[in-house]
């Protein structure tokens, strides 16, 4: 969309000017107010860069997607940097009637969504209103905090939605490789040292260890996207440096999630270049696994012990505390649950949370669904997961390549979604609504193994 390509600076002799004049103010406040002069050179930086590579604002929010922090509230809320990019995105597809530009059978697609969406968030607030009548320790601000953070996410994803069907194939190659690519370095640096850690497990930049790890395997599944679609060169190289940065992680549900993510890939996808390189892999793994005594305890990678470790006592979890009093209050609230951000309410005291004192989310997305918003709750969210696999699944113009990669990744989410409470990650809507939007486009592609020179040259 040429709408959201940022506007080409007009005039050598302006620019220069400009340039100049910039240069001066930077310099100077970076000698009076170091602090601030610093920051308005690397903002220029980032203009610059933005610039050189033509960067679209939904390129931009793809970027700045994955960094996130907690502001000084504390862990009730998790801010993105693509968060303040968002609204001017909402603002230009939604003013400038971008839906009108689709086809109708993708407009068809958006109301689906945004219906489902819209259902989901309707429950939501009913199950929060009649917990707040009928409950006398209602958390007021815990359920605001969790509804505002629904429709955010929810925002990010009928936007995404409509930003990536009105772009063509080659544009949502392009989004996609950006993606990926972001990924890569952040993976690069965890393996490096670079990014933040807690001196043991790579937290990227989420501030959490398994919400970085879900964002780094929804990552592979949409590089074989990519390359199911263009050469990409470097891909193998990539797929090691992802795996890396989430063992680095040390997250136990991340490593369940690669272990269906490689087998279903390795199965799935035999027949294609992606599906004989796992294969390999995998092969080499389990003979240096059997032959190498203790290969896992020389890893040098930051989290592999916690993970060797944390598996001795997996039976012990307080997870599964959690998800107990999860399923109780399901059984006891089955049609609208106990109201959205309550469930910490009746969590306090099963885990070593702040010495036992304060309660924790369920640690599983469709558990905390079913607690909070019941059945309901639970079927509208589902409906979102299952629509977005029947029409990857049933997309003619897709190769299989393609559908089972979009598929994978759905899978990856859901096996996260098992044991964390991921419905509030950005990256995790903006991939249903890239998987969504790339099946409802309609666009042929050839084969990965037989693309087009013409594909190639605009790689």
């Amino acid at each position: 969309m040429s709408s959201l390509v940022p506007a080409r600076w007009q005039g050598s002799a302006g620019l220069v000017a400009a340039a100049v004049v910039t240069a001066g103010v930077a310099g100077v406040l970076v000698a009076a107010q170091p602090r601030l002069g610093l920051l308005l050179v690397a903002g220029l930086a980032g203009l610059g860069v933005v610039r050189l590579l033509r960067l679209t604002l939904t390129e931009l929010v793809l970027i700045t997607m994955p960094l996130m922090f907690f502001p000084p509230i504390g862990f009730l809320l998790n801010v993105a940097v693509a968060d303040f990019l968002m609204p001017l995105l909402v603002v230009l597809v939604w003013s400038r009637n971008v839906p009108a530009t689709l086809s109708e059978g993708q407009r068809a697609v958006v109301r689906r969504y945004s219906g489902l969406s819209a259902l989901l968030l309707f429950v939501t607030l009913v199950s929060g209103l009649l917990a707040a009548l009928g409950v006398s320790d209602f958390n007021l601000l815990e359920a605001s905090l969790d509804t505002m953070k629904l429709v955010v996410v929810l925002v990010y994803f009928v936007t995404l939605l409509v930003s990536f069907m009105a772009l063509n194939e080659r544009g949502r190659l392009r989004a996609a490789r950006i993606w990926v690519w972001c990924a890569v370095a952040q993976s690069v640096g965890s393996l490096v040292g670079l990014v933040p850690s807690d001196g043991v497990r790579s937290l990227g930049y989420f501030q959490d260890p398994n919400l970085y790890a879900g964002y780094l395997l929804s990552s592979i599944a949409l590089l074989f996207y990519v390359v199911a679609r263009d050469r990409l060169i470097a891909w193998p190289v990539a797929i090691l440096l992802l795996f890396g940065g989430v063992l680095s992680t040390g997250s136990r549900g991340a490593l369940a999630a690669a272990a269906v993510l490689l087998a279903v890939s390795a199965v799935a996808l035999i027949s294609s270049r992606i599906g004989t390189l796992l294969m390999a892999g995998t092969s080499a793994l389990v003979a240096v696994l059997l032959l190498v005594p203790d290969v896992l305890d020389r890893l040098a990678l930051p989290g592999v012990e916690r993970l060797l470790a944390s598996s001795e006592i997996a039976g012990t979890d307080p997870r599964w505390r959690l998800w107990g009093r999860a399923w109780e209050l399901w059984l006891d609230h089955p049609l609208l649950g106990v109201g959205i951000g309550q469930y910490t309410e009746y969590s306090a005291g099963l885990t070593p949370f702040r010495n036992w004192t304060e309660g924790q989310v369920a640690h599983n997305t469709f558990l905390s669904f079913a607690a909070e918003g019941g059945a309901i709750g639970l079927i509208a969210f589902c409906a979102i997961l299952v629509g977005a696999v029947s029409r990857i699944a049933v997309a003619p113009h897709l190769t299989k390549t393609q559908q089972m990669a979009l598929i994978i990744g759905v899978m990856v989410i859901v096996v996260m979604m098992m044991s964390l409470n991921l419905q509030n990650l950005r990256y995790v809507w903006a991939f249903l609504a890239f998987a969504i939007a790339a099946a409802a486009s309609g666009e042929p592609s050839a084969d990965s193994d037989q693309v087009s020179a013409t594909a190639r040259t605009h790689a």
